[in-house]
């Protein structure tokens, strides 16, 4: 990705009331409308975490 980018989706997420910018600073303020965007599955990190006892 290029700075040019990277910026414009971040500026289009702080116009969407997603994201909080402060300088350097970011501030997710909208987490369950983000998640949803981005098609966040929190069940993917359990994967690896299955029991190996029979």
């Amino acid at each position: 990705m290029t700075a040019v980018h990277v910026n414009r989706t971040l500026g289009s997420m702080e116009d969407d009331g997603l994201i909080r910018r402060n300088g350097r600073f970011y501030k997710f303020t909208y987490w369950t409308a983000l998640k949803n965007e981005a098609g966040f599955d929190p069940l993917y990190l359990h994967l690896g975490q299955q029991s190996a006892a029979p």
